[in-house]
């Protein structure tokens, strides 16, 4: 996502990121239990909740698109994001305009 062809090695002053961190499939959501539970009890009885996530967005300074996604990376894994119960992914790595 958010790749522009051509434009691996350009360095840009500001290059924003997006992503979603999420429990894993296999890991019970507390969150989303609750929020079912009280979709429920409220008379929401057509409402289904999916999933619950963090959304994050953030800037890297003077970087190329490729290194950008790397700290990104790398924040996620040492930051954002509990590997043991939680994955993330990229909704956009893109240059700011």
């Amino acid at each position: 996502m958010g790749n522009h062809k051509g434009s691996s090695h350009r360095v840009y002053p500001s290059v924003r990121i997006e992503m979603l961190v999420r429990f894993k499939d296999e890991v019970p959501d507390p969150q989303k239990r609750v929020l079912a539970e009280q979709a429920q009890t409220r008379g929401f009885t057509n409402v289904t909740i999916r999933d619950c996530a963090k959304y994050f967005t953030f800037t890297v300074a003077n970087t190329t698109l490729r290194r950008a996604r790397a700290v990104a990376n790398k924040t996620a894994n040492k930051l954002l994001a509990n590997l043991v119960t939680e994955r993330f992914e990229f909704l956009k790595v893109e240059p700011v305009k």
